[in-house]
C-alpha cells in the first residue's frame, strides 16, 4: 500500500523515491535519527519517518474498529489528516505506506510537512509565563472536544510562526476521533501530566491554573469533577509506573 499526495509525486521522484520499496528503505537525506525499529530523516522541507519491525498483532488492532490493519507511520498519517479536518494544527501528511515484512513484521512510513519554528519545551524554558500553559491548554482541549486523546508531550507541539502552535508526531492505536467523556478527557490529562512531570519535575500551582483555564475555554467542563477524575488516574499511575506524579 502507497499513498502521495500529487502535489509532491514529482518533487519525490527526483528524491529517487517512487517505489513503496524507495520510501521505505532507499538512502536520501539527512539521517538525524536511527535504530533497528525507526529512522528519521529531514528530506529538504520534509520529514521522512521510516518505521521497522513493527508486531504484527499492532497492525491489526484496528480491525477491532472496524479500520484496516495500519502499521504505525499509517495510522499516524490517517490521525494528522483527520485532526486537521477539523481544523486542530498538526503536522501535514504528505506521503505513507507500508508492507507486510520477513518474519510476520509490519514495515511502514510517513512523510510530513515540516513544521518550522521551536518546540514548546524550548520555548517554555526561556520564557515561562503562564501564556504558554494557557496556550497549550487551548490546543489539547480543542484536541479532546473533537474526540482525540493520545498524550501531548512538550516535545511533541512546536511554536510556529505567530505563536501558532502545531501538534507533531502524532502516533496512536486509534486513528480517528472517538466518543467524548469525562474518562478519556481525565485519562488523556493524567497521561500527559504524569509525563510532563516525569520530565520536568512537577508544575507549580500558577501553571496548572493557566492550562486548565485554558483547557475549558475550548472544551467547557466542569473543572471540579474533570480534577477529582484527574487526581484519581494519577493515583492510578502512581502505582503501577515508575512516575513520582503528585495530584494536582
Amino acid at each position: 500500500m502507497l499513498h502521495i499526495e500529487p502535489a509532491i509525486a514529482e518533487q519525490a521522484g527526483r528524491h529517487g523515491l517512487v517505489s513503496l520499496s524507495d520510501w521505505l528503505g532507499a538512502p536520501v537525506g539527512e539521517v538525524i535519527a536511527d535504530d533497528a525499529d525507526r529512522q528519521l530523516v529531514r528530506l529538504g522541507d520534509w520529514y521522512l519517518k521510516r518505521i521497522r519491525n513493527e508486531k504484527l498483532g499492532r497492525a491489526l488492532r484496528p480491525l477491532a474498529r472496524f479500520m484496516p490493519p495500519m502499521g504505525v507511520a499509517v495510522r499516524e498519517a490517517a490521525l494528522l489528516a483527520a485532526m486537521r479536518k477539523r481544523d486542530i494544527d498538526a503536522a501535514r501528511p504528505l506521503a505513507w505506506g507500508q508492507r507486510l515484512g520477513k518474519g510476520a513484521r509490519v514495515e511502514s512510513f510517513i512523510a510530513t510537512l515540516a513544521v518550522e519554528g521551536r518546540g514548546l519545551d524550548a520555548v517554555i524554558d526561556t520564557d515561562g509565563t503562564p501564556r504558554w500553559w494557557s496556550r497549550l491548554g487551548t490546543l489539547v482541549g480543542r484536541a479532546n472536544h473533537a474526540g482525540f486523546f493520545q498524550v501531548v508531550r512538550l516535545k511533541d507541539v512546536i511554536v510556529a510562526p505567530a505563536d501558532r502552535l502545531v501538534l507533531i508526531d502524532r502516533e496512536a492505536a486509534t486513528p480517528r476521533p472517538v466518543r467524548v467523556t469525562l474518562g478519556r478527557c481525565a485519562k488523556c490529562l493524567a497521561r500527559s501530566y504524569a509525563k510532563l512531570t516525569r520530565d520536568r519535575g512537577a508544575l507549580t500551582d500558577e501553571q496548572v491554573g493557566a492550562f486548565i483555564e485554558g483547557y475549558a475555554g475550548a472544551h467547557p467542563c466542569d473543572q471540579t469533577r474533570l480534577l477529582a477524575a484527574i487526581n484519581q488516574r494519577l493515583s492510578r499511575i502512581r502505582k503501577h509506573r515508575r512516575y513520582q506524579t503528585k495530584a494536582i
